[in-house]
């Protein structure tokens, strides 16, 4: 079931209002990016229902690297680590075709530059080279979502084939 850009996106946004709107108890004590991201996570699974939807899934789960670690680069690509992507929406021991939507969650905007890297390269489509070794993850959509108290303040970007995007 393939979802265009704006469709996908007016479902983020719903998820992000009812997140204010149900959750406003967790902003007000600000409690901890971990449990946003969860119930942000359990709003995304009731609107994805054919998919999966996990928090800090960090296994390929495809071919023949069913149980390799996700990894990305860091230290302007000298370095090779272990990556957790806040929340994914996918289709489990599947194929990369069924990589759907990676989404990184932020309560404050420090670090974000590693998240906004992070979601580049799980949306290229052809990867990212690390030793010879081609590291794909091909997601169609990546979403960076920073979630202050203030919802007016609230801000989506969008990732597509490696590179930041824009509603048309």
């Amino acid at each position: 079931m393939f979802m265009d850009k704006r469709s996908v996106s007016e479902i983020i946004v719903s998820c992000v209002d009812k997140l204010y709107n149900k959750d406003k108890y967790l902003f007000d004590c600000k409690i901890c990016e971990r449990c946003l991201m969860f119930r942000f996570a359990y709003y995304l699974q009731i609107k994805f229902s054919n998919y999966y939807v996990d928090c800090e899934f960090n296994k390929m789960g495809f071919n023949n690297y069913k149980h390799e670690t996700k990894v990305e680069t860091i230290d302007q690509g000298k370095i090779l680590k272990k990556m957790y992507a806040d929340i994914i929406v996918h289709k489990r021991n599947s194929n990369i075709q069924d990589n759907f939507i990676c989404l990184e969650i932020k309560k404050t905007k420090r670090k974000m530059n590693y998240d906004l890297e992070r979601l580049k390269n799980m949306t290229r489509i052809n990867g990212f080279r690390y030793n010879n070794i081609n590291y794909i993850y091909a997601y169609d959509y990546g979403f960076f979502i920073y979630l202050p108290k203030d919802k007016r303040k609230f801000e989506i970007r969008i990732f597509e084939n490696g590179e930041e995007s824009q509603l048309e």
